[in-house]
Parts: structure tokens; sequence; C-alpha cells
């Protein structure tokens, strides 16, 4: 007996319909340029730690637009997680509220935070991520910095948020801001070169040229 095939032959596929460019491409400060292969910027930092948890900022990746981020929160695996919930990280809910808060001050002082101004941040240097509020030029480009959260992922034990920050950094220090009231990590800092973050950009690799310019 000849060996018959197991699958039986796959149907026509029909005809596929005429692909249109569907003209739309994102505002320049908006995200990550899609059509770019970031570049991995070499920094890290543990910014707190406690019994309870550790934070840390990590993963950097530059495009010639800005750069992106990640603030790692580790719950200790030996500690023991409050028993209104599975986990260490309440991301929802009243204590969600109590951070933890994120903020960047650039080398010409302008000052970025995630959401409203947390304590530290007074006064119109601080330039808040919502959009409705931003100044912009008559191009509809943001005449001061962008953070905005991208979301994130975890588990009981460890959580990563991602952000975007627009546009790159100027010469000069950059400082990394984040509170936690919620697990007792007051206002904690850390510094280093945007060149670092510059040097990377220039490194991003464009995988597609855009039809107009954003």
């Amino acid at each position: 007996i000849p060996d018959m095939p197991f699958f039986a032959p796959m149907p026509p596929e029909p005809e596929p319909a005429q692909e249109r460019p569907s003209g739309w491409v994102p505002p320049l400060w908006d995200r990550p340029s899609e059509a770019v292969l970031g570049a991995p910027v070499p920094l890290f930092a543990l910014l707190a730690q406690t019994e309870r948890v550790a934070v840390a900022f990590s993963h950097v990746e530059a495009y010639p637009n800005g750069f992106t981020f990640e603030i790692s929160m580790i719950g200790n695996p030996m500690g023991t997680p409050p028993a209104q919930r599975p986990g260490p990280f309440p991301m929802h809910g009243p204590q969600a509220r109590r951070g933890p808060r994120v903020g960047l001050e650039f080398a010409d002082g302008t000052r970025v935070g995630d959401g409203a101004a947390p304590p530290g941040f007074p006064g119109p240097a601080f330039a808040r991520s919502t959009t409705s509020v931003l100044r912009k030029d008559d191009d509809g480009i943001p005449t001061e910095p962008v953070l905005r959260h991208q979301g994130g992922s975890g588990n009981g034990k460890r959580f990563d948020m991602r952000f975007w920050c627009f546009p790159l950094p100027p010469p000069g220090p950059v400082k990394v801001f984040v509170e936690w009231t919620g697990f007792d990590i007051g206002e904690t800092m850390a510094t280093f070169d945007a060149h670092l973050i510059r040097d990377g950009a220039s490194r991003a690799v464009t995988i597609w040229q855009p039809d107009r310019p954003r």
C-alpha cells in the first residue's frame, strides 16, 4: 500500500487585497522611532534597597528622537509578601498612588517627571508628561521634555516599568530620581553622563525611511 499523506492539501489562498500605505506616521516626540532599531546603552544603577524591595534603573535604549529605560522593582525572595496581596507590588488602587515616582533632570536644569510634580520638583522648570499641558512650537513639537510610562510586566516578586523620554538629553550629567513612599523609599538619585545615550543614538539603525517627514 503506497504511503498516503497525513494532511490534506491546503485550500488555495484568496487573492491578496492591494495594500495601501496608511499615510499616518507617529509624531516625532510620541514614542521610539518604529522603523529604527534602538542601540543598547551600558547604563545600570541600583537606586534603592531595603529589607523588602530593591529599585534599579536599567535596560536603556537610545533612538534618534529619544531614549527608553526601565525601572525594576524587585521583592526580597526570602521576604513575606503583604497579607492583603499575593505579591509585594500594588500596581493598582490607592496604594499605587504612593509610588514609585520617577523623574529626570538634564544638564540645562530642565526637569521632567512621570505624572504630577513630586516633592522636590516644584516650579516652572518641572515639565509634566501630560500631553494636554505640553507647550509646543508651531510644528507641534513639544518645547519641553516628555516622559511617558509605556507599561510594564512582572509577577509577585518583580515588576519592570518601561519609560520613554523625548528628546535626547543635552550634553552633561543626567540625574534619575525615584521615590516610593509606599515602601518607605525616600527620594533617591543616580547620575550618569548623557554622552552615553547620545552616542547610542548615533549607533541606532534606521530600517525604513518614512514616506514623509515627521
